[in-house]
């Protein structure tokens, strides 16, 4: 005798939109900027500073929440999740959070990167103007203390590769060139020897016996 099978009433399988789903609550439930959400890496260090200051935030207002009992979602993010809404978490670890932890030291820099009224202009603080400054330009700036520096400082090298270069170029020039005078003297070495061993025609009238 066969019986019916009851369904299981075990728990659902999650959707495969689940990270989705945990990603827009965080953006929505900690009001998180959802501009700062976008993985473009050559915006420059001050946008990349908004997003590191905004994890934070998120981190502080989410802990805020927890303890005071109204976090209502239903999961607990971690660490992880957080640095996923504007970086991998190899970048976040290996630039975003040792440079900025180091920006600490430099109030100026910290000022600039803020961009508050009261920060230094681009030539105060980095000796040059650029549209974008990146994780290398940081980097320099920390190697000499917070002094700002020329970015011609940087040029000699890239003038003497360049000056190699245009050296090599017209080396290799002037090689093709004495190449190609020495295959033009062959040649007309080639057709004055041709000249000379093809029969010569006969001139005027040829006198009959």
């Amino acid at each position: 005798m066969s019986r019916s099978r009851t369904p299981s009433t075990g728990p659902a399988i999650p959707p495969l939109e689940t990270t989705f789903s945990k990603r827009e609550t965080l953006i929505e439930t900690l009001d998180f900027d959802r501009a700062l959400t976008t993985l473009d890496q050559g915006v420059g260090i001050r946008i990349y500073f908004q997003r590191y200051q905004a994890v934070l935030a998120a981190q502080a207002k989410f802990t805020k929440l927890h303890k005071a009992g109204k976090w209502d979602a239903p999961f607990i993010p971690t660490q992880n999740d957080f640095i996923a809404l504007v970086t991998s978490r190899t970048m976040w670890y290996n630039e975003y959070k040792k440079n900025f932890e180091q920006a600490e030291r430099y109030p100026e820099m910290e000022e600039w990167l803020k961009e508050s009224s009261e920060a230094l202009t681009d030539i105060e603080i980095w000796g040059f103007e650029r549209k974008v400054y990146q994780w290398s330009h940081l980097q320099k700036y920390f190697a000499r203390d917070g002094n700002p520096w020329e970015e011609s400082e940087d040029e000699p090298k890239v003038k003497e590769q360049k000056a190699k270069k245009t050296h090599k170029k017209v080396k290799q020039e002037k090689k093709n060139d004495k190449g190609k005078a020495k295959a033009k003297e062959r040649s007309s070495d080639e057709e004055s020897e041709s000249s000379r061993g093809a029969p010569r025609k006969k001139s005027g009238s040829s006198r009959r016996k």
